[in-house]
């Protein structure tokens, strides 16, 4: 992604101001917002698979240390690109004189780097739901659908059968019930989620402070998509009784210490408040 950003950066040099922006900035923040939901599948398989070589013994062993590796690839995952405008753009060709690369990647002129990095945590923001927006919503309906046309096609009315008697059977409401999908680890992904938009929120939010409101209204709607599939569209989990948030809590602990650290260097080094 870097490397496009160089490319389109320098190929496009002559090109009117909104081509530059769009094919610079716009399909970089993209496509790194792409490669991002790409890696997160690719780290939390890795992730399951790491823990399940680990062989604990207690199911409690078992969630912490899978929440732990879970976040710790997921924060890289999801940061790293933020981190790299926030404080390594600016110095990018020494930076990558280092690797030996002969590229440069820089502020510009205009010292860019703070409403880039705003963009870019806004793209994050608005492509993270949705993977999760066609697999509980449109992937279902399309299900749906296809079950019916299916039915259509396939089924003959009996007309010997009363249709006045609109009444099912306990055992056949219990057997569709049945047939409905699993939800699968619905708690771990949930707070996975959650607590990766609150980073956003908390690392960078002297960049990009809407993101609290962006925030409110993604959850608005994610709290009613989730509550139709722990009611209606899945199957409903068996409710088990937990003391505490686990591991979580400390992770937001350090969520919130890393956030008074970044937005203090966001604000002395990165921005241009006061030069």
């Amino acid at each position: 992604v870097i490397i496009y950003r160089v490319w389109a950066r320098i190929f496009f040099e002559s090109g009117d101001m909104f081509t530059r922006l769009m094919l610079s900035t716009v399909c970089s923040s993209c496509m790194n917002a792409v490669s991002i939901m790409l890696l997160g599948w690719v780290y939390k398989w890795i992730a399951v698979k790491l823990t399940d070589w680990e062989n604990f013994r207690t199911q409690t062993r078992y969630d912490d240390a899978l929440i732990i590796k879970l976040f710790a690839f997921q924060f890289a995952n999801s940061y790293a690109s933020l981190f790299y405008i926030a404080f390594v753009r600016k110095h990018g060709e020494t930076f990558f004189t280092w690797f030996g690369l002969p590229l440069k990647d820089d502020c510009g002129v205009d010292e860019t780097c703070m409403s880039e990095l705003s963009f870019q945590v806004l793209i994050l923001m608005l492509f993270k739901p949705a993977p999760k927006v066609f697999t509980d919503l449109v992937l279902p309906w399309l299900k749906k659908k296809w079950k019916q046309c299916k039915c259509c096609f396939s089924n003959k009315v009996d007309k010997s059968i009363d249709t006045a008697d609109t009444r099912f059977p306990i055992n056949d409401f219990i057997e569709r019930e049945r047939q409905k999908p699993e939800l699968g680890d619905f708690t771990l992904s949930e707070y996975n989620e959650k607590v990766i938009q609150y980073g956003y929120q908390m690392l960078f939010a002297a960049s990009f402070p809407l993101a609290p409101l962006l925030a409110i209204l993604t959850n608005l709607f994610d709290m009613r998509v989730d509550a139709r599939r722990l009611l209606w569209w899945n199957r409903r989990p068996l409710a088990l009784i937990a003391q505490d948030i686990g591991t979580w809590y400390s992770i937001l602990e350090f969520v919130n210490v890393a956030g008074v650290i970044s937005n203090a260097f966001l604000v002395a080094f990165t921005a241009s408040y006061f030069q």
